[in-house]
């Protein structure tokens, strides 16, 4: 039977040994995520802007029914502008933004 310095070594040894192992698995995980992150990033940011430009459309719509309702007279004429306006400023905010982050990134 080994002394009980040899156990701890042994022990010890081993230890360190897996360690070393797993250190070097996670570190190469954390690389391959890092390199992933960016194009996830930038996949999820298409698809938010995607999903404003849909929901402001949505509201414009709602928005334009309840103003043919309430409004029927002269609506048509003021309709086209708004929506344009509105529209145009949802986009230029999105633009903003998408600047903003592919500059971080």
């Amino acid at each position: 039977m080994s002394s009980s310095d040899s156990l701890l070594k042994a022990a010890a040894k081993l230890l360190v040994s897996r360690m070393k192992k797993k250190f070097k698995d996670v570190s190469l995980e954390v690389a391959l995520r890092a390199k992933e992150a960016p194009q996830k990033i930038q996949d999820e940011w298409q698809t938010f802007k995607e999903e404003v430009y849909k929901e402001a459309s949505r509201i414009d719509e709602e928005e334009l029914i309840q103003t043919k309702v309430n409004n029927p007279v002269d609506v048509e004429q003021d309709e086209s502008k708004d929506l344009l306006q509105k529209i145009g400023r949802i986009r230029s905010k999105i633009t903003e933004m998408d600047n903003k982050i592919e500059v971080e990134y």
